[in-house]
């Protein structure tokens, strides 16, 4: 009997060494995300400064009361591509990953700063004003 309990008090240390040696490997995976309250309801515009001379004449970055942004880009024909979907930001900088179905994701960068937004979109680079309305 009393080996019987000392086998079980052997066991439960092996199981807690293995737990602390797992815990100390150096690998520390942590997943934060902080949506920045200012970002929620705002609309941000680029327009080109020679609409005659660009494909993308406007960019409209609309983003929602919930972790959800809208793109939309006018081309020079005028026919738009909406896109839209999950955001994070944080720390002045964020990721958007938008779609118009499906099959087209496209992952695009943005910062902050002020009223103004760079978006890196599909290779090319928009600086976007905030809207006031």
């Amino acid at each position: 009997m009393l080996l019987f309990v000392a086998a079980i008090f052997s066991f439960t240390a092996c199981e807690k060494d293995n737990a602390d040696d797992n815990s100390n490997d150096n690998t520390t995976t942590t997943t934060t995300t902080t949506t920045d309250e200012s970002l929620k309801n705002t609309t941000w515009i680029y327009n080109a400064s020679d609409p005659n001379a660009a494909e993308i004449i406007n960019v409209k970055v609309a983003f929602g009361n919930l972790q959800y942004v809208s793109v939309n880009l006018c081309h020079q024909s005028f026919d738009i591509d909406m896109y839209s979907g999950p955001y994070t930001y944080s720390n002045g900088s964020g990721t958007m990953d938008v779609r118009t179905d499906p099959q087209n994701q496209v992952s695009a960068t943005f910062s902050i700063s002020g009223n103004k937004m760079t978006l890196n979109f599909k290779g090319d680079t928009y600086t976007l004003t905030k809207s006031e309305s």
